[in-house]
């Protein structure tokens, strides 16, 4: 063991040792990122269990480590102070404070150019593969790589922060300060771009995700008479080709995108598409006013269920909870109440029940039972959609119904009137929902 004035007198060496070194190997794999990021092709590489990214952001990522060191190394000398020496010798503390802020500039002006590097790469590529619908490289990059690099940002800017009051309360000088503040200035801008890069790239991907699947509706979509079918025994039980065309056109290039991903990453891409789609399927059929009768709303429904039966399947390539997340989502919701909706039509023009001939109210009876039965088994400690062999949804009869909720949630369901209109029987007419209570604003008096 040294005694205490040598190790005291042997800081300032450690430390210029530190920072050479940590220089030093800057210089060579601040030089490897750069050339591997110009030939780059962005494929999936492992960097651990369960891991993937690009080569050229983990890189970029280890090129920071050696400069996060000796930041760090530097925070902790000026908190802690410099030991006292014995026998009366006191250790040249001012000249080793001087030496310690002294190496933070040139630190972090290494450490801001690795991090802009990185990010106008990563934003360069995110913009070229999305532009291109080159999912499974834009995935991995907006949705592992861009995670990545902003929490290295962030690590930074916490860094240069702690090292800036540091200064300013160990004496440092005006020129030094201002060096400093300029430094934690670009690691916030650059911090703030990253930020914004994945908001926007999010953003974008739902964009051009929206207008592939209207167009898509517009021309593979049918509007005419096949929705305004009457209704008899005999219900379609399978999907229109249509809408496992769009399943198969834009969901499952998602999923294959991010099946390497981890969990957060699948849910965060695949919700954004599956909204998207459903959302602008909703959209299209508002703007084209297509007409449904209880036959129509029922391979609608069929048609929907395309795309829950997709994500619920291995085929999927998700994680069991990403799955389960994104079938939560509140667009299966949306279409569920809209096709509910689309079966509320209890009245003929002959003033029968459109599916039977038994009498007016079969029907309107027959929904009303599986609305309370679906509140039921909607309730705590029991599963969502899931019915006895004797509910008509279960066997397939002419009351079949999917149900988006309780009457309080169709009632909050977005152009509920206009969904409504839409329906064959009945579309003109005013459907009142029973009264609540918590509507009318009114409390009962005792």
């Amino acid at each position: 063991m040294l005694p205490t004035s040598a190790v005291a007198a042997l800081q300032p060496v450690l430390h210029s040792l530190h920072h050479t070194a940590a220089v030093q190997d800057w210089d060579t794999a601040f030089c490897k990122a750069l050339s591997t990021s110009a030939k780059d092709k962005c494929v999936a590489v492992p960097m651990g269990p369960g891991d993937f990214g690009t080569q050229t952001v983990q890189l970029f990522r280890e090129v920071c480590y050696p400069l996060l060191s000796v930041l760090q190394s530097v925070e902790n000398s000026l908190q802690k102070g410099y030991p006292s020496g014995q026998n009366g010798v006191i250790p040249p503390l001012a000249n080793y404070q001087t030496q310690l802020l002294l190496s933070i500039p040139p630190t972090l002006a290494r450490l801001v150019a690795t991090l802009q590097s990185a990010s106008h790469w990563l934003s360069t590529k995110t913009n070229l593969y999305l532009s291109s619908w080159t999912l499974d490289k834009f995935l991995l990059l907006s949705q592992r790589d861009l995670k990545v690099l902003t929490d290295t940002a962030v690590m930074s800017l916490k860094q240069s922060r702690q090292l800036y009051m540091l200064a300013e309360s160990g004496g440092a000088n005006y020129q030094l300060k201002l060096r400093l503040n300029h430094m934690v200035q670009q690691l916030n801008h650059i911090s703030a771009g990253l930020h914004c890069l994945s908001s926007a790239a999010s953003q974008a991907f739902s964009q051009d995700c929206t207008k592939m699947t209207t167009n898509f509706w517009q021309e593979c979509m049918p509007t005419g008479k096949v929705w305004r079918k009457k209704s008899s025994l005999d219900l379609p039980e399978e999907p229109n080709t249509y809408a496992e065309q769009a399943v198969e056109t834009v969901l499952f290039p998602v999923t294959e995108g991010v099946s390497k991903l981890k969990t957060t990453a699948q849910i965060s891409a695949v919700s954004v598409a599956v909204s998207a789609m459903l959302e602008s399927w909703l959209g299209h059929i508002l703007k084209e006013r297509i007409k449904f009768s209880y036959h129509g709303a029922h391979q609608l429904q069929l048609d929907f269920s395309c795309v829950r039966n997709f994500i619920s399947s291995e085929f999927s390539s998700l994680s069991g909870d990403a799955q389960q997340s994104i079938l939560s989502l509140d667009a299966f919701k949306h279409v569920e109440g809209v096709v509910t909706l689309l079966k509320k039509q209890p009245f003929g023009r002959n003033g029968k029940s459109e599916t039977g001939s038994d009498g007016v109210l079969k029907l309107s009876h027959t929904l009303e039972s599986n609305m309370s039965e679906y509140s039921h088994s909607t309730g705590p400690g029991s599963n969502r959609g899931s019915f006895s062999s004797d509910s008509p949804i279960a066997n397939g009869s002419d009351s079949d119904v999917a149900v988006g909720g309780s009457e309080e949630d169709l009632y909050r369901l977005p152009n509920r009137q206009a969904w409504l209109a839409l329906r064959v029987h009945g579309g003109e007419r005013q459907w009142k929902l029973p009264s609540f209570p918590c509507m009318s604003g009114q409390t009962d008096v005792l």
